[in-house]
């Protein structure tokens, strides 16, 4: 069993190796220092953080080449991103953390050793801004650990807008000079009823209000319409389970079960999320189970029954790899916690006149697949789970594998 097993992973193994390089590189432009434009197909991660380095071909028979921002003006990626490089004033006052993939909001971060004093900390800097309005004016953003904004009004050179947190006396304050900035420079008939009061430092709240700026037909110029993506799907899923179940106590005579294995059916929901950034590589994932087993082996002359019924409620992180926009290899790493609905009757030993109590605890489950538009495959192995652990010398050899497959039942995108 544990043979096989390797095979699987081995195989799944080498089926992400085979496809790391073949990535979607999409259509796009490099204008170099010299102002020479350069049509070419770019590796793109739909960035969230702005990237040091990118990768481009100049066509699909042409080697991958690999270019740093110092000898990048401007790049964009068909539908999804532009990036200008520009030196600019950026405020590196100290912070409390790094964002994370929880960040999806691109909230502003707490600062740590909060500065005493309102005023930024100035830093000039060539960086990389990724446009995410342009018109009469135009919005931007720089991304590291936490997101800074920048506008600019008639190709006028980026500035910050400006928000800091600060603390006096151990009480936390805000500068929000950037709603100041808004009032002066970013005014007219369609921002009259915006309360820049209450404007959050947030990308959907500065880009909404940006559009608004924008609204007037004489204001609007060429920019990326971004192409909209899967934020949420939803997938009916059904499963061939084979598993593994040995129960032993060696402090007994009667202490060893061994039910080999047994195949049976299963099924369930998934649930995903797709974290706003990398092209949907990379989601979380929840997948309630329902699983029914049952079997029964004569074992000391007698019959011994197992009839497990359970809802399991894994969740976890996938990372798929694409071929193109309707398949993709991926991988999925699952957290089983002990929390789960179980209606198992026991299981009676020999030389016993009560069931021992089932109580599952957590486990881990390793999987990987193969996706193709509404249709996912999935390979699965189930570390051991222990069915008796408030037992303290019976121990179990209980796993599994299963192979499922899921219909995408809807998406929603944005």
């Amino acid at each position: 069993m544990k043979t096989h097993i390797l095979i699987c992973l081995f195989v799944l193994v080498q089926c992400f190796s085979s496809v790391s390089g073949q990535v979607t590189f999409d259509k796009g432009y490099i204008i170099d220092n010299s102002g020479v434009k350069i049509e070419c197909l770019i590796r793109n991660f739909d960035w969230w953080a702005n990237p040091k380095t990118i990768q481009y071909r100049l066509s699909k028979e042409e080697p991958v080449v690999s270019t740093s921002i110092d000898s990048i003006r401007e790049f964009g990626v068909g539908n999804y991103s532009r990036f200008v490089r520009a030196t600019v004033m950026i405020d590196r006052s100290p912070i409390v953390r790094v964002a994370t993939m929880a960040d999806i909001d691109r909230s502003p971060i707490d600062i740590e050793s909060h500065a005493t004093i309102k005023a930024p900390l100035w830093s000039e800097e060539t960086l990389l801004l990724k446009e995410l309005i342009c018109g009469k004016a135009c919005l931007w953003v720089y991304a590291e650990e936490r997101p800074w904004y920048f506008y600019s009004i008639d190709g006028s050179h980026p500035e910050q807008l400006v928000y800091k947190e600060y603390r006096v006396n151990n009480t936390i304050y805000e500068n929000a000079k950037f709603r100041q900035q808004l009032y002066n420079n970013l005014r007219n008939e369609n921002t009259k009823g915006v309360n820049l009061t209450n404007l959050e430092y947030k990308e959907k709240a500065l880009v909404k209000y940006f559009e608004r700026y924008n609204a007037d037909k004489e204001n609007i110029q060429p920019g990326i319409k971004k192409t909209k993506r899967e934020v949420f799907n939803l997938k009916l899923t059904g499963s061939l389970n084979n598993t593994r179940l040995k129960i032993t106590n060696m402090k007994t005579t009667y202490g060893e079960y061994d039910f080999g294995n047994k195949t049976h059916w299963g099924g369930g929901l998934e649930m995903e999320y797709f974290f706003p950034f990398n092209r949907n590589r990379v989601s979380v994932i929840f997948a309630p189970t329902f699983d029914h087993y049952k079997n029964s082996k004569i074992i000391y002359a007698s019959p011994r029954n197992m009839d497990l019924i359970s809802v399991r409620f894994p969740f976890g992180i996938r990372y798929g790899l694409y071929l193109n926009n309707d398949m993709k290899f991926f991988g999925n790493f699952y957290y089983n916690p002990f929390f789960c609905i179980n209606k198992g009757n026991g299981f009676i030993p020999a030389a016993h006149y009560y069931p021992l109590e089932i109580t599952e605890d957590y486990n881990w489950i390793l999987g990987g697949g193969f996706a193709y538009k509404k249709w996912q495959i999935e390979l699965k192995y189930h570390t051991d789970r222990d069915l008796f652990n408030k037992y303290l010398f019976w121990n179990v050899d209980y796993t599994q594998v299963s192979l499922s497959v899921s219909y995408k039942l809807f998406c929603v995108r944005r």
